[in-house]
C-alpha cells in the first residue's frame, strides 16, 4: 500500500490545523447525542478533524474522475438529443 506523507514545521502545525478547523468550521462543542439540548466537548479534536478533512478532499477527487467520462458523455447525449428535436414544433 502506498503512502503520502505531508511535512508540516514544528512552529507552524497548530497554525495549519487552525486554519483546516476555522476554514471547515469546526465546533469545539456538539449537541449532545442523548440531549440535543446540551452541548459536549467536540470528541473529535482539530488534529484530527483536519486529517479528515484531507481524507475527504482525496476520496471526492477520486470519485469526480471517476464520473468525468460520464460527464462528458452526457453534455454529447444532451447536445445530440436538443439536435434531434430541433424540428419539433407546436402550433
Amino acid at each position: 500500500m502506498a503512502s503520502f506523507t505531508i511535512t508540516i514545521p514544528d512552529g507552524k502545525v497548530q497554525a495549519v490545523i487552525d486554519a483546516f478547523a476555522k476554514q471547515y468550521n469546526y465546533q469545539e462543542t456538539i449537541p449532545d447525542p442523548n440531549d440535543p439540548n446540551k452541548q459536549i466537548p467536540n470528541p473529535v479534536n482539530k488534529g484530527q478533524f483536519a486529517k479528515n478533512i484531507l481524507l475527504s478532499f482525496i476520496k471526492e477527487v477520486y470519485i469526480a474522475a471517476q464520473v468525468k467520462d460520464l460527464e462528458v458523455t452526457r453534455q454529447a447525449t444532451i447536445a445530440t438529443a436538443k439536435a434531434n428535436v430541433d424540428d419539433v414544433t407546436v402550433g
